[in-house]
């Protein structure tokens, strides 16, 4: 092709590829990584002052992502002969070390396998590429993996200060793969060396690390063998931010069977409504004296999975508990937690006592008296739910249209109703919510009544369920009525202008 021959023409375009990798478009570095084939100097340094900066503000997600776009960049195999090109062809005297260190990166990305093994050689030289020499050890090039296994076990034996965390994530991921044998065990390599005694301070600073993933190795890492920390893993437990990790290190504790004590209070109040039931396991078994004040206390907790293990514990401790009386003796000081543990256990005669509260300034009680009465008597109360579909405050309005979706019969038309006359968008789109749940024709008619009457914040909406309505028609083969069937014609005539002419056609088709 005319544009492999050295003319210059991806050095022409570099300015538009620069100002995409700049807007974001990290699928622009191919084509800058194409100006390395051709001969300006310029033009070639530019680009690898353009892809030393991407490098250094890439995720590892997204490095994951463009070495997997490189690759899959096939016109670069078909206009480009790679096969002639050193690492040293593609080098400027001007480029600093970072420089070249971002371009041979790159080039461990290329589609060309030889470029990847001449990039993987390179990379003896030059400081934090284990996490790129990981990334080829996966290659299905044996010349390439073979390259890659030698980077890897070199970069090992002259790391610097951050490269072994910074390789931590692709380790993970090469240990995940099930393409080859050894990718597990070249991540058992990376975790031996982070278990060094002198890469401690490393390792301990993988553990404050920003990185959730660096995190995860690391925190998974202090229950290896080789480490048993458990200090670091308690400090470790009381600094950590993300719930899930927290969890973890607590239930890993418990295995290896430490002693909780100095932190199971912390976990009682944790965010997080999985951690505090991990906690009160543990006070369950561990120490069971505290046991019962502490199911007390946690039958007003916010989650109801924790309201509901508070039970389970004091019923097989205290069969005689009067729930009832407990949760109307909290209803002024903890009062959306009584309201739903009340809902949960209460009677007919508890929900006639919490319907004042559905009027309530607060949200938080409204919603949970909402909740409350349809558990306890939803027959009875669904109507009154479904006034709660025109509310102005929004935590009211989507609570309400979950509670009526999970009923047995919506009552559709004053659904309809309250969509024709809510003053917000919000609204409209839950009652469409719900009148979407109305069986095929029904629903069919529901759709071209909101086109109707829905205004223009409602058209693109309808339009996209009415074309999904029409795609799924045999799915069902139910035919409408008489009644339906004028009904839909008219509100098609109506909207003439509004439907596409081929989607009023195949409905006009549907009811012939």
């Amino acid at each position: 092709m005319f544009w492999g021959k050295n003319t210059g023409w991806f050095s022409a375009r570099l300015p538009g590829y620069l100002s995409a990798l700049e807007s974001g478009d990290f699928s622009a570095i191919p084509w800058i990584f194409c100006v390395f084939s051709e001969n300006s100097n310029k033009a070639k340094t530019t680009a690898a002052q353009a892809l030393c900066g991407a490098l250094d503000t890439m995720s590892f997600d997204k490095m994951v992502r463009v070495d997997e776009q490189m690759r899959q960049t096939t016109s670069m195999e078909w206009s480009i002969d790679w096969r002639k090109y050193t690492m040293e062809s593609f080098f400027t005297l001007v480029m600093s070390e970072r420089e070249r260190r971002a371009v041979v990166v790159f080039a461990s990305f290329n589609p060309n396998g030889f470029i990847r093994e001449r990039a993987l050689q390179e990379m003896h030289n030059y400081a934090n590429t284990l996490s790129f020499a990981l990334l080829r050890q996966n290659d299905w090039v044996p010349q390439v993996k073979l390259a890659a296994k030698q980077a890897v076990n070199y970069r090992l034996s002259h790391l610097v200060s951050g490269e072994l965390l910074s390789a931590l994530p692709f380790a993970d991921k090469l240990s995940r793969s099930t393409r080859t044998p050894e990718s597990k065990e070249f991540s058992k390599h990376i975790l031996d060396a982070l278990a060094a005694k002198e890469n401690e301070r490393e390792f301990i600073a993988g553990l404050e690390n920003a990185d959730f993933r660096t995190r995860r190795i690391c925190t998974n890492a202090l229950f290896r063998a080789e480490f048993l920390r458990y200090d670091l893993a308690f400090a470790r437990l009381k600094r950590e931010t993300d719930p899930f990790l927290r969890g973890s290190i607590f239930r890993r504790l418990i295995d290896a069977g430490q002693s909780l004590d100095t932190v199971v209070e912390q976990f009682l109040r944790d965010k997080y409504p999985f951690n505090r039931l991990l906690a009160f396991r543990y006070i369950c078994e561990h120490r069971k004296n505290n046991a019962l004040a502490i199911a007390e206390r946690l039958l007003l907790d916010k989650s109801a999975a924790v309201r509901e293990h508070a039970r389970l514990y004091l019923n097989s401790h205290n069969g005689s508990f009067d729930y009832r009386g407990f949760y109307r003796s909290h209803m002024s000081d903890r009062m959306v937690p009584a309201i739903l543990g009340l809902g949960e256990i209460g009677t007919r005669e508890d929900a006639a006592m919490l319907e004042t509260h559905l009027h309530a300034e607060q949200v938080s009680v409204v919603r949970a008296a909402m909740i409350a009465v349809m558990r306890l008597d939803g027959d009875m109360y669904a109507p009154l739910i479904t006034e709660l579909l025109g509310d102005n405050r929004v935590g009211i309005v989507k609570t309400a249209r979950n509670l009526i979706c999970k009923s047995n019969a919506p009552d559709y038309a004053r659904v309809m109703e309250i969509f024709k006359n809510a003053p917000c968008e919000n609204t409209k789109q839950k009652c469409f919510s719900v009148l979407l749940m109305a069986g095929k024709w029904k629903r069919l008619i529901f759709i071209l009544n909101v086109l109707e009457s829905g205004g223009e914040m409602m058209s693109e909406s309808a339009l996209t369920v009415l074309a999904r309505w029409v795609g799924a028609y045999n799915r069902s083969y139910i035919l409408p009525n008489k009644v339906q069937v004028e009904q839909i014609k008219a509100s098609i005539r109506n909207l003439a202008d509004r439907i596409p002419e081929r989607t009023q056609q195949e409905l006009l088709f549907l009811l012939r």
